[in-house]
């Protein structure tokens, strides 16, 4: 896949995730891991000092009240059928 070739995130049909399409190879994906995601922005992104945390409190509080929503959801649909 080349930077120009546009790409888009389409649902999967059967389980409902995300996925890319096209999907990219296994060398850009090797590639894209080499060159991009450790050696930019992304290099922080196992991080967990307090200051990079911190940072990026937002999205960690969103993240966090996701997941909660997702099992206050789960669990509401477990009692219904009880």
């Amino acid at each position: 896949m080349t930077d120009t070739q546009k790409t888009n995130l389409e649902r999967h049909p059967k389980f409902g995730f995300l996925q890319v399409k096209p999907t990219p190879t296994q060398e850009e994906i090797t590639r894209f891991y080499a060159e991009e995601f450790y050696s930019s922005k992304y290099k922080a992104f196992n991080n967990s000092a307090l200051e990079v945390q911190e940072a990026d409190r937002e999205f960690h509080d969103a993240h966090r009240e996701d997941i909660a929503g997702n099992i206050e959801r789960l669990l509401g649909t477990f009692r219904s059928r009880a």
